[in-house]
């Protein structure tokens, strides 16, 4: 047994049983009142007696109950208790991580199937009750906090001793779809121990999952506990990689590869269902094949269709496992759309028809004069920009992909050394000796029939970017700084007999496909849970909106053409719409521009499902945090006394009305 305020509970028991009993030995004045017969009072005659001043006290029921009553009224102020589990912390901060492997449902023993966020929240309810058991009637009373936790940290409750506010916060966490990052929130709780005066016990609850790259830094001053959340024995398959890609030479035919994990132990197979705007396409099984290293099992799926329009792509894992978050994924696969392309020229009629004739474009045709204009207004919007025997200013440059025949535009790595070469004095002439065939641009050019009169003498920093050569030196080259991506040829085509070979019209329409490709977005690219979505609008884009997975209107960020949302809390395909002009790869729906974000978890270390024994602190003293139990400390029986009180009082008022009817 231990005493919180002893000293209280004395002084108050002294003081109580020296007025009661002087209360009872006082003799009352009473008012005199004449009555025909006293028969009636001879039941309180004897407490007439004991109103004289020094008798002995006579036996009384009721004396003895407002006595004990009294005794437990002063025991209550001493503040009794027991030793129990709980910090000896006066400020208990307690991270609760809700990210998408805590959602994971394991057995717990009597048929149940729990989450591991159901446990940590049971867990975190025990830590609340014994954290703020401890009564005083200081303003230092044990208090607790609630933060919780997966890709961001949340504060539900700030430092607080109402046990009912605390528990209400812990009922109210709900599972999260993200990673978990352990460093944003052990910040938090670092800057609440910074400015918390008093002794701080920091309790994390996790499966120890997180996704930082780097150790998180625990308060040095706080004394720090890691409590370990699930058995990692469950059973679990998932999607870890998707990708949709449109063959090079047929747009409309698109490949789909979609990857499984399983954890170690797990299903020798696995079954994929594939569908593609709600519509099911294929159902594939795909053996899973043991690593010898890591022990997981992994397998993939391939398959083919055709499509030339815009397609939600979803995959699905067709069994039922711990986990729901990763047997899911979505893919936005954009239209095979022709590349926008603007043409640089002083005039030239044969490129402008082999550019239709290559039916991969639709050119438009400006002059250098009004190119730089437009350039420095930044409304050329194009995926390809031709330039013809000309070479824009470095302030007309903007990002983007170039084709350029004659003098190259000023892009680090390339220039000139002189004029044009001309033919020799005896009538040669130059043609190309060697080139990449493997390159996407070069594949159908026919190079070896092309003679050329004239050609500029290119000076390329790095020879590897010189992809066909002359006999006069570097014929065609590719570059890439700084955003600015370009095929440069040493010479315009009127210098040469390649217009009138159909390797020119090939040529330019797999170099523009090759570099439009290049600038383009492709059903690659993937957004996970707690990510960023942002996304460059064009300027005349206007009634903008954000349509989540769930079909709900989301508020942006738009800042100078720039669209943003941070963070992704659900999976499943994000829309950004507006009327206006669009882009190569969106589309046009009910007069609105549409454009499709995919989001999944395509996680292997969420698939495994670990659960880590430790966390690596290294900056704290302790090193490495282990699952440990809570410390044995004073637990108050006051509630308790002061509950056996208030029914000491009850009972004691019956007696009393008892003995009046007697």
């Amino acid at each position: 047994m231990t005493w919180l305020t002893p000293m209280v509970g004395i002084v108050a028991a002294s003081i109580a049983a020296s007025v009661l009993i002087v209360l009872y030995l006082l003799k009352l004045r009473r008012r005199e009142v004449e009555v025909s017969s006293t028969f009636l009072w001879s039941a309180v005659i004897r407490d007439m007696r004991a109103n004289a001043p020094f008798q002995k006290l006579r036996k009384n029921i009721l004396l003895l109950l407002q006595a004990i009553a009294l005794a437990l009224a002063a025991l209550a102020l001493a503040q009794p208790g027991f030793m129990g589990e709980r910090s000896p912390a006066e400020t208990t901060v307690i991270l609760i991580d809700h990210s998408a492997s805590m959602s994971a449902r394991e057995p717990d023993g009597s048929g149940g199937t729990p989450t591991r966020l159901d446990r940590a929240k049971e867990e975190a309810r025990r830590i609340v009750k014994a954290a703020t058991s401890g009564m005083s009637f200081t303003a230092d009373r044990p208090r607790a906090m609630v933060i919780s936790f997966a890709s961001s940290p949340t504060v539900l409750v700030a430092p607080t001793s109402d046990a009912s506010e605390l528990l209400a916060a812990i009922d109210s966490i709900g599972a999260s779809e993200s990673m978990a990052l352990l460093a944003p929130a052990m910040q938090l709780a670092e800057a609440h121990a910074r400015d918390n005066p008093t002794q701080t016990r920091i309790v994390v609850l996790s499966d120890g999952a997180f996704a930082d790259e780097e150790a998180s830094q625990a308060p040095l001053d706080a004394e720090l506990e890691y409590i370990a959340i699930g058995s990692g024995t469950v059973d679990n398959a998932g999607i870890v990689s998707l990708r949709a890609q449109r063959s090079y030479d047929k747009p409309e035919r698109v490949t789909v590869f979609v990857a499984v994990d399983a954890n170690a132990g797990a299903r020798e197979s696995a079954e994929i269902e594939l569908t593609i705007d709600g519509e099911i396409i294929a159902v594939r099984r795909t053996p899973l094949i043991e690593s010898e290293t890591t022990g997981a099992r992994s397998g993939a799926v391939v398959v083919q269709f055709n499509r030339l329009r815009s397609a939600v792509i979803r995959t699905r894992v067709l069994s039922e496992d711990a986990l729901a978050a990763d047997d899911e994924a979505w893919i936005a696969l954009p239209p095979a759309a022709q590349p926008k392309v603007t043409v640089v020229t002083t005039g030239n009629p044969l490129m402008e028809r082999a550019l239709r004739a290559s039916a991969i474009a639709l050119p438009v045709v400006i002059t250098p004069g009004e190119y730089i204009e437009r350039a420095r207004r930044g409304a050329i919007i194009a995926d390809v920009v031709i330039f013809e025997d000309f070479s824009p200013p470095d302030d007309a440059l903007p990002t983007g992909s170039y084709l350029s025949f004659g003098p190259p535009p000023p892009i680090e790595g390339i220039g000139t050394t002189r004029d044009p070469d001309q033919s020799g004095s005896d009538g040669s002439v130059s043609a190309f000796v060697s080139w990449r065939v493997d390159h996407p641009a070069l594949e159908y050019a026919g190079l070896e029939k092309v003679r050329i009169s004239t050609a500029h003498s290119f000076e390329v920093e790095d020879q590897r970017d010189v992809i066909a050569r002359l006999t006069s030196g570097p014929g065609i080259v590719e570059i890439d700084h700084d955003g600015r991506r370009a095929i440069c040829v040493a010479f315009d085509p009127l210098d040469s007999n390649w217009p009138f070979d159909r390797g020119y019209v090939l040529f330019l329409a797999t170099a523009i496909d090759y570099l439009a490709g290049a600038a383009g977005a492709e059903a690659t690219t993937q957004l996970r849970p707690g990510d960023t979505l942002a996304t460059a609008l064009p300027p005349s884009a206007r009634d903008i909106q954000l349509i989540g997975p769930d079909g709900a209107f989301i508020e942006p960020t738009i800042r100078e053409r720039q669209l943003t949302h941070t963070p992704l809390r659900s999976r499943g395909v994000y829309e950004v719409s507006w009327r206006g002009a669009g882009e190569r790869g969106d589309e046009v729906r009910d007069g609105r521009v549409v454009r499709r974000f995919a989001c999944s978890s395509l996680d292997p270390s969420l698939t495994a499902l670990r659960v880590y024994d430790t966390v690596d602190l290294s900056e704290h003293p302790g090193g490495l945090a282990s699952t440990a139990p809570a410390q044995s400390v004073p637990r108050s029986l006051r509630n308790w006394i002061i509950l056996g009180f208030l029914g000491l009082i009850l009972f004691e008022w019956y007696v009393y009305h008892r003995r009046v009817e007697l």
